[in-house]
Parts: structure tokens; sequence; C-alpha cells
């Protein structure tokens, strides 16, 4: 099975909705974009994120834990993930501050959120959690847009959770990556 992107990706622009406007987001048009309440980003990208990699980007200490337990149903990042897809094109998704400063929530975009090299990095390509997405065209949406805790990579039959949430709490500076929502 073939996608096709039709239109032009111009230059990244810089998009407010996104981390108080520093993160650039590429802009085009596709054929195959579902009517979705998500960001501009995936709205416009939709047609080429079929999903070949997935890694996780990791600190010290999560080298160390992930190494004691392998291939974990749940994984909280204290950096970020990384999505590759076909075509050379990137999502990362972390979690950054709300504009007011004041709340944390899950963000994506086509460039790292973070600056310098990870300490780290896993494969999790073939991992439960994801391997049922790889080679299948992804879509991100938000459980609920107004608050952004909860975002859905899902493709398929499969589907996999980046939720704001961590030591027990939402709205907080960690990336829980799931297959069900944390309790």
């Amino acid at each position: 099975m073939s996608y096709v992107c039709v239109g032009e990706v111009i230059p990244a622009q810089p998009d407010a909705e996104l981390d108080r406007g520093r993160i650039p987001v590429s802009r085009g048009v596709s054929s195959l974009q579902r009517p979705r309440q998500v960001s501009s980003f995936v709205r416009q990208l939709g047609a080429c994120m079929i999903l070949s990699r997935v890694v996780y980007e990791l600190f010290d200490h999560e080298v160390e834990w992930l190494a004691a337990h392998p291939n974990p149903d749940a994984v909280e990042l204290g950096r970020q993930l990384h999505l590759e897809l076909e075509g050379n094109s990137h999502v990362f998704v972390a979690w950054t501050w709300f504009p007011s400063g004041d709340d944390f929530y899950v963000a994506f975009a086509p460039t790292s959120f973070c600056t310098g090299n990870p300490d780290g990095v896993v494969d999790a390509s073939d991992w439960p959690l994801w391997s049922g997405l790889i080679g299948q065209e992804i879509e991100l949406a938000y459980m609920d847009e107004s608050t952004k805790q909860v975002l859905e990579v899902r493709g398929g039959n499969s589907k996999a959770l980046c939720c704001s949430f961590g030591r027990g709490m939402w709205h907080i500076d960690s990336l829980h990556v799931c297959g069900r929502l944390p309790e």
C-alpha cells in the first residue's frame, strides 16, 4: 500500500499554539486528511505519517531503569519520544509548558524539543506497544483538546498513549508512554 501527499511543503513557520510559538511547523496539503480537531502540524502532514521506527530518547537514569525493566508496558520519559516516519520525516513528542507557564501538557513537533544529544536511545519499534503501529499510517489526536494531557498515536487497530502524567499525578513534567490510561 502506498500513500501520496499532494501539495508543497513550504519552509517552517512558528505556530503560537505550540510551545509559546517556538516550535516550527511545516505547512502542506494532503489528500488523505481526516476532519479531526488536531494541531495544524498533523492536519498538514497526516497522509505522510507512515510510522517506520519508534525511539525513546533518554536521560542516564532512564537508561538504567530500562536496562533493569526490558520491554515494559509503560515508560516515563523525562526527555522525549521520537517517531520516525517514511520519507525521512520526524515527530517528536514531549511534555512542555502551556503559554501561561503555569501548567504542563503533551506537545509534538517536527523538530526536537531538546538541545544536545540524549544520554541513551532505545529502539522500541518491536515492543508490543508499538509493533502494531509500525508500517501503519498513524494519526495523532488529543483525547481532550482543551487540556492536551493525553495524545493518542493510532493506526490500524493499534494505539499508544502519551500522557502528561508522572509520580501518580496529571499535569506533570513527565511523558508517560503506555497502552492504557494511567491510574
